[in-house]
């Protein structure tokens, strides 16, 4: 199969720009581009090379984080080359800070840094609404070996990660079938709100909250995993099937397992909590939805905020060990450390999802997948109402289930999620 480089990442992006903000020139994208790729493929003393660039003029205003952004100019320009690029990348923390670049008479110049502070690259967690990027400048991430993410501000235009471009598109945490795993789930949420409301007509919580934190909260855990460069099973169990598949069973050997209590359905307790106070704070309304919620500077929320990225990185510890995270379609923790039995039958082939329905799909084989995988197969296998969710080291998802009763995956996963891209 043909494999995707700068100059094609170049010529889609060219064709894909609708910004305000102007795009230098074909010719000069591509140097850029390149550049920036091959500065992917080096180290610095041991480790991969990871930086945001942005092509920005630098802002005197002296806002520093969270107000703006802190603009440090060098007293000379450098170069643009991909070994400068590789030796200031330790100094910008990919999350907080980027390299300004501008073009001069006589090509791109390396100006100095920008602080922009953690809310940039969190936008797609948090409810406060953060602080920009420069404007809807150029700004290009470079989170690993051939792998950049071009962006307008936080508008994701293009994403080159494996030899292969993919804009921003439909995912499958947004797909109808995922919505129907979890709808029995929703309405337990709905109904512990009414009771605890306690009134005659409680204030109807949209469904697009709910699904947009646990949504979040999965993606938040899944960036940090893959930020430690490990790679993890997570298994949803049906809520039906939770006592069955956390004791002991012919499938999972659970080597770690949390006593069913309070603290093990924590996630629920955040849930129903959100639901609550949205009540107290929009009495008048009908329904409050996502736009109420997001906008919504309030104290306690603020505070649950940081319970939910508190969550993840539990979550995203467990993980890290050797062995699979059970949850429950609650998102109760049960037990992590699971070994998947294996014994079970093997599964030859599987289909690989075209799109997020998987009206469409391609048989492939499993031969070349590593042992992670072909264990989330086998389960799926013999557990139908499963789900899965694959990460490989190298940061790459699948979600496993059976559909139409052959094991399927999805990687329509991660691409356009925000800024966190690594």
């Amino acid at each position: 199969m043909p494999f995707d480089y700068p100059p094609d990442l170049s010529r889609y992006v060219t064709s894909h720009w609708n910004r305000e903000s102007r795009l230098p020139p074909q010719s000069r994208l591509t140097e850029l581009l390149s550049c920036c790729y091959q500065a992917s493929m080096m180290t610095e003393e041991l480790h991969k090379v990871t930086f945001r660039i942005v092509l920005v003029e630098p802002d005197e205003s002296q806002l520093a984080p969270p107000w703006g952004h802190l603009c440090l100019r060098f007293d000379e320009t450098r170069e643009l080359r991909p070994e400068v690029l590789a030796k200031l990348a330790p100094v910008v923390e990919f999350s907080r800070s980027a390299v300004g670049l501008r073009l001069g008479e006589h090509g791109f110049e390396i100006w100095g840094l920008i602080n922009s502070g953690s809310r940039w690259s969190s936008s797609q967690y948090s409810r406060r609404l953060p602080a920009r990027p420069p404007d809807d400048s150029l700004a290009i991430n470079v989170s690993g070996p051939g792998s950049l993410s071009i962006y307008s501000g936080t508008v994701l235009i293009a994403h080159l990660k494996n030899g292969e471009i993919r804009g921003p598109g439909p995912e499958v945490l947004s797909s109808r079938w995922l919505q129907e795993v979890f709808q029995n789930v929703r309405h337990e949420l709905e109904a512990l709100h009414a009771s605890a409301c306690q009134v005659e007509q409680p204030v109807e919580i949209d469904v697009k909250i709910t699904r947009t934190l646990s949504q979040t909260t999965l993606r938040r855990a899944l960036d940090h995993l893959r930020q430690s460069g490990h790679g993890g099973s997570l298994l949803v169990v049906p809520a039906d099937q939770t006592a069955e598949l956390s004791a002991p069973n012919p499938y999972l050997n659970l080597h770690y397992r949390f006593v069913d209590s309070a603290p093990r359905r924590l996630y629920r307790e955040l849930l129903t909590r959100v639901m609550h106070r949205l009540g107290q704070l929009f009495p008048e309304n009908s329904r409050v939805y996502w736009e109420d919620y997001r906008g919504c500077q309030d104290g306690e929320l603020s505070e649950l905020d940081e319970a939910f990225e508190n969550f993840s990185y539990t979550l995203a510890g467990l993980l890290a060990m050797d062995g699979a995270v059970l949850i429950s379609q609650r998102l109760e923790i049960l037990a992590f450390g699971a070994e998947i039995a294996g014994n079970l039958p093997a599964v030859p082939e599987v289909e690989a999802a075209l799109d997020i329905e998987a009206a469409a799909t391609r048989t492939e084989s499993t031969a070349g997948v590593g042992t992670r995988h072909r264990s989330v197969y086998r389960l799926c296998a013999q557990l139908p109402r499963l789900l899965g969710i694959v990460q490989s080291q190298d940061g790459r998802i699948r979600m496993v289930k059976q559909h139409d009763g052959k094991v399927t995956y999805w990687d329509q996963f991660g691409v356009g999620t925000g800024l966190s891209d690594r």
